[in-house]
């Protein structure tokens, strides 16, 4: 908008270093560098030159993450059950849409790179994301390159337990009411629990705006865990949703829970911590 070096703009100098800093517009995501002269007699030479660019996060609004539905004296003892032997992505990726890298590949500016992995609090609940390289399990579905990715995956736990809490997102989330994807409990005894989770009742996609409670949920509870910014939404959000065992699964031992998704969404699964009760 203004010359900043005006008296480089006439007579005779030898080699001279400019150096600028220049603030990006709101929104900005390309940027150019043009260099010549205006119409003159004479020449202008230009050599090493060298750009810089600096992200500064934009800050997100967060919602409040609330407690369990579950009082948290009551809770005994948090166990963490092992995704590792799943897992089979990072939460950063490089390419968009070429079957590899992290989260739901769709490229570096769209990740949840920025979410803190290792031991969590999250609402009063420890929770545990893995961390890099593979840090979380995500789910093959048509709008992205399958890659390697499965259609489910089966997740040992080997114990008894009381309450479920699961920490998950989704992409390409299905019209509301549509299951997204679903858990199911194989438990010793072989009587089966189905967890389903509905869009709009225990989950919204990944970089919509976060939700603190789904109104129409019912049988779990659900608020947002944590929102991290991103270049090309403005922020990512990953939700904790709550699961109370039926008295009659509370004394059987559960051997796995299968993680399914449903075709066309893309679920992540990022953490599973079990609550035994007083």
């Amino acid at each position: 908008q203004k010359a900043m070096r005006p008296e480089l703009t006439k007579g005779s100098y030898d080699w001279t270093n400019v150096k600028e800093t220049i603030i990006a517009p709101k929104g900005a995501i390309r940027m150019a560098l043009f260099m010549g002269v205006t119409p003159c007699k004479g020449e202008v030479n230009f050599d090493d030159i060298n750009l810089t660019t600096e992200s500064v996060a934009a800050p997100v609004a967060k919602a409040e993450i609330l407690l369990p539905r579950l009082p948290l004296q009551r809770i005994k003892e948090t166990f963490y059950v092992d995704l590792s032997p799943v897992a089979n992505r990072a939460l950063a990726d490089q390419e968009d849409n070429d079957g590899k890298g992290g989260w739901t590949d769709q490229g570096a500016g769209a990740d949840m790179r920025l979410l803190a992995t290792g031991e969590r609090k999250l609402g009063g609940v420890m929770m545990k994301i893995l961390p890099p390289p593979k840090c979380i399990v995500v789910l093959k579905g048509t709008p992205r390159k399958a890659g390697e990715l499965p259609e489910k995956v089966t997740i040992p736990v080997g114990r008894k337990v009381d309450t479920l809490f699961f920490l998950h997102s989704c992409a390409w989330t299905p019209d509301a009411g549509s299951e997204a994807f679903r858990y199911v409990l194989h438990y010793k005894d072989g009587k089966d629990q189905t967890i389903s989770v509905v869009s709009g009742q225990q989950v919204t996609d990944w970089a919509a705006k976060p939700v603190q409670r789904f109104p129409g949920e019912q049988k779990t509870f659900t608020t947002v865990a944590d929102t991290v910014p991103n270049p090309m939404f403005g922020q990512g959000s990953v939700y904790r949703m709550e699961w109370n065992c039926p008295t009659d699964r509370r004394a059987v031992e559960l051997e796995s829970i299968e993680f399914i998704g449903n075709g066309g969404s893309v679920p992540v699964l990022l953490a599973i911590s079990g609550v035994i009760e007083w």
